[in-house]
């Protein structure tokens, strides 16, 4: 601490504190706007990176499940042929449709292998393996076996391949269970990601309030100090006690 003598009007003193205080006012006022503006630009930079991300795995899981409601619905064209088949042995139409129904399952299942990941993939391939291994090789033998002996193959068609049928149909099921599942996981995982990004502009907001008091209390002293002094100044003392670093 020093000692400034002042006259009557407070002289250099009174001078230094207004100095100080305009100073001080516009270091807060900056010092806020910048918090403020900076919160603005990360809370919109934030926002836009979380909904792009958000977007494209929405857009992912949703090309995901359409490839595998198209391959469901080339089972069940497929399904139909071979009854068909079987009902007319001769007849070109069914064998076309069953040549049609296999191309747009297996368009399908390419789409949805390059989409899949994890546990879809897991079950995709589940499927496709049992498909390839099991299910179309009954399919053939059941084709190619109505054109000289219907009997037979109707035979066939009851014992081995309705069973596998159902087996094929329940790996699908579980498959479009899966990818469902994700897909509403995904939704879920987007409005979490948005709760933080709200709890991250409420601690941004908490922290700028706490600078601007800290610089408004910064403010505040000098100028309880500089009416202290004037108070002294008016009951006759000449000199005042002007803290150092103020």
């Amino acid at each position: 601490m020093w000692r400034l003598p002042c006259g009557r009007d407070g002289g250099a003193g009174e001078d230094m504190k207004k100095s100080t205080i305009v100073s001080r006012l516009i270091l807060t006022l900056s010092a806020v706007i910048f918090l403020a503006m900076a919160s603005g630009v990360l809370a919109w930079w934030m926002d836009r990176g979380v909904q792009k991300r958000e977007a494209e795995s929405f857009r992912w899981q949703v090309r995901l499940l359409v490839s595998v409601q198209e391959m469901q619905t080339g089972i069940l064209l497929l399904h139909d042929a071979v009854r068909g088949v079987l009902l007319d042995a001769g007849s070109q139409s069914e064998k076309e449709q069953i040549t049609q129904a296999e191309e747009m399952l297996a368009s399908a299942t390419r789409r949805a292998e390059r989409l899949a990941q994890g546990d879809a993939l897991l079950k995709l391939r589940e499927w496709t393996r049992y498909d390839e291994e099991v299910f179309r090789a009954l399919e053939r033998q059941v084709v190619s076996i109505s054109a000289t002996n219907l009997p037979a193959a109707k035979q066939m068609y009851v014992e081995q391949y309705l069973p596998a049928r159902a087996k094929q149909d329940a790996s699908i099921g579980r498959l479009l269970s899966v990818v469902a599942a994700e897909t509403e996981a995904g939704m879920q995982h987007s409005g979490e990601v948005a709760w933080v990004v709200v709890v991250i502009l409420v601690v941004i907001l908490l922290v700028c309030s706490g600078a601007a008091k800290l610089l408004v209390s910064s403010i505040n002293r000098p100028l309880a100090q500089l009416r202290t002094a004037m108070e002294r100044l008016r009951q006759g003392h000449r000199t005042m006690a002007y803290p150092r670093g103020e």
